[in-house]
This record gives C-alpha cells, sequence and structure tokens, in this order.
C-alpha cells in the first residue's frame, strides 16, 4: 500500500495531502536527548519535490529562547492559504536525524480537519528524516511510510484504519530501531529540498 503524505494530523512536516495520517504516541526518542542541529535554524523556501503547490513554500525555524535543542517551526503555503506552528526537536538515530513534530497551531481550515482526528492527543507526535545536501540545501521526507510498513509488518505495535491512518503506540526505542534499520532510498524517497532565504 502506498501511504500518501499527510500535512496535518500530528505534525507531518512535509506534507502533501490532507487525507492520510501516520502517527505516534511516543516520539522517536526523548525530548531531554535532543540533538542540537544548528543548520536547521533560519528561513527556508521550497526548491524541489513535493508535489506540484502541496509543498510547504516557506519554513522558518527558530530555537526556543536559549534553548537551541528545541525548536519551534513556522510553514506556509500562500497559494494554498494555509500554515501551521510545530513544536519540535531532532533526534540523532546512528548517523541519521530525525525531526520529532507536534502540531500547536494552524489556520481555520487545517484545524476543522485535524479535529476530525479523534486520535490527535493520543498520538500527537509525527516525524520527518532530514539532511543537509553539499550544496548546504536541506533535504526532508516523510518518515511515516517506513512506520506505517513495520506496522502492518507486525514489526511496530500500532494499528490501521481504513486505507490511509495508521497510528503507532510502540514504545520510542522500537520506532528508532525501525528507521534506523531503513535503507536511505527508501527513508529519502520522495524528498522536499529547500534553500535558505536567511539566518
Amino acid at each position: 500500500m502506498n501511504y500518501r503524505i499527510s500535512r496535518l494530523p500530528a505534525g507531518l512536516l512535509l506534507a502533501a495531502t490532507l487525507s492520510g495520517c501516520v502517527a505516534a504516541t511516543n516520539p522517536i526518542g526523548p525530548p531531554e536527548a535532543a540533538f542540537e542541529e544548528p543548520r536547521l535554524l533560519g528561513v527556508w523556501t521550497v526548491d524541489a519535490g513535493g508535489e506540484g503547490n502541496r509543498a510547504w513554500e516557506f519554513v522558518h525555524i527558530l530555537a526556543k529562547g536559549d534553548d537551541k535543542k528545541h525548536l519551534d517551526i513556522i510553514v506556509a503555503n500562500h497559494e494554498e492559504k494555509t500554515w501551521a506552528v510545530f513544536d519540535a526537536y531532532v533526534t540523532a538515530v546512528g548517523e541519521r536525524e530525525f525531526l520529532n513534530l507536534r502540531i500547536v497551531a494552524a489556520d481555520g481550515a487545517s484545524t476543522a480537519q485535524m479535529e476530525k482526528y479523534e486520535q490527535r492527543a493520543i498520538y500527537p507526535y509525527g516525524f520527518a528524516a532530514i539532511a543537509f545536501d553539499s550544496d548546504g540545501r536541506l533535504k526532508a521526507a516523510y518518515a511515516g511510510e517506513v512506520l506505517a510498513k513495520a506496522v502492518l509488518a507486525n514489526q511496530l505495535a500500532g494499528e490501521n484504519q481504513g486505507d490511509w491512518d495508521v497510528f503507532i503506540s510502540a514504545p520510542s526505542e522500537s520506532i528508532a530501531e525501525i528507521l534506523a534499520g531503513a535503507d536511505d532510498a527508501v527513508l529519502f524517497a520522495k524528498p522536499v529540498y529547500y534553500k535558505r532565504l536567511g539566518p
């Protein structure tokens, strides 16, 4: 089954459609073990990837005051008149880095869409894999499809509902283990590239 990327429920950063959700009860790693990634900070604009006008056009990543390990991420798509704010931090899994994301605010239409998901309070986390190209671009990919397949294969505790929605109840360690074992070609099969606009 091919899981489409979700923009809204559970704070999934690099989105394509409103339908489809892979959300988790637990983060990949605890907040106290957050990894400081100063290269993320600043203002970014989409450079390549995504599905037409459905990628977030602008991403502004700020440290929470003096705490540079925990982030506020503001995203916007001007054409669709949508925006969202995420509470986020990076977890390092081996040599890979992942954003743990929780949505904290959004435009009215997006909020109404999220409220249709009764599970949103139980499964608050979404995940994105991130990397930096040699040219300085930020490469990001939705990590949900890898986890959804693990749930369907009974490799990860969780449940699926309908054709698209997967809810993960597994502990953080199990989620990290699945992501650590994923091939880069699979994990970054549908990346979105961002170029920096400013600090």
